[in-house]
C-alpha cells in the first residue's frame, strides 16, 4: 500500500530470484530450508562488491520513461551506512526480509504454482547459528534514539515557539507528543498519494 513497502517486497525477491538463478541455477519454487538458509547466509555476508555506503533507487527516473527502464549504476541490493564498519545487519532486518518473500510464496500457492513456503518454515525456524552473524536489533537505536536531556530540550523548545506562533508550530508540538506517547508508525501519520491524515481519523479509548 506504501511505496516504501513495494520497494522493499520488490527488492527482497529481487535478490532471492537473482541468488537462486544465477548462484545456485534452481527455481524459487524448488528451494528447500537448507537452501533458504544458505541465501540468509549470503545476504548475512554479501559480496564487497554488492554492497553500497548509502541508498538510491533502483530504477533512474530522470533516464526512465513509459517505455524504457534505466537502472541506476549507484544501485546496490545492500546498503552499509556504517562504512567503514563492516556491513552487519539486524534480526528484525532478517525477519522482514522472510516476511517480505513469504507473501510471494503464498501469492504462489494461491496461484497453485508452489506447495511450499521455505521462507515462512525459515522464519519459524531461525536458529542461533543463523543469528551469529546478525547486529543486536538495539544496536542502532542507542545511535538515533534521544536521551533525556535531549527530549526535555526539545519539549521546552517546542511548549516556546508554539506559543509564539502557533500557526507555524502548533502541528510540530503536536506531532512531537503523538509521536512519543502513541508510537504510530511514520505511515500512519504522514501525508503520501492517496492518503492524507486528518484529525477525523484519531479517536479515544476508555
Amino acid at each position: 500500500g506504501t511505496p516504501n513497502t513495494y520497494n522493499s517486497i520488490r527488492g527482497d525477491i529481487n535478490l532471492l530470484c537473482n541468488w537462486s538463478w544465477f548462484i545456485l541455477g534452481k527455481d524459487v519454487v524448488d528451494l528447500t530450508l537448507k537452501e533458504m538458509n544458505q541465501f540468509i547466509a549470503f545476504c548475512n555476508n554479501p559480496p564487497v562488491e554488492l554492497i553500497g555506503k548509502f541508498s538510491c533507487s533502483l530504477i533512474d527516473q530522470q533516464k526512465s520513461d513509459d517505455q524504457y527502464i534505466v537502472i541506476n549504476d549507484n544501485w546496490k541490493p545492500f546498503v552499509n551506512r556504517s562504512s567503514p564498519k563492516s556491513y552487519k545487519r539486524s534480526e528484525s532486518s532478517l525477519k522482514t526480509q522472510l516476511s517480505n518473500l513469504s507473501y510471494m510464496y503464498v501469492f504462489l500457492e494461491d496461484m497453485e504454482y508452489s506447495s511450499s513456503n521455505p521462507a515462512a518454515v525459515a522464519m519459524r525456524r531461525l536458529t542461533s547459528a543463523i543469528k551469529i552473524d546478525l547486529r543486536p536489533d538495539r544496536s542502532e537505536v542507542g545511535h538515533k534514539g534521544m536521551s533525556s536531556l535531549q527530549v526535555s530540550y526539545l519539549v521546552r523548545t517546542l511548549e516556546h515557539i508554539s506559543k509564539s506562533d502557533p500557526e507555524k508550530y502548533e502541528r510540530s508540538r503536536f506531532l512531537f507528543y503523538l509521536m512519543i506517547f502513541c508510537y504510530p508508525r511514520i505511515s500512519e501519520v504522514s501525508a503520501r498519494p492517496g492518503y492524507s491524515p486528518v484529525f477525523g481519523d484519531f479517536e479515544m479509548h476508555r
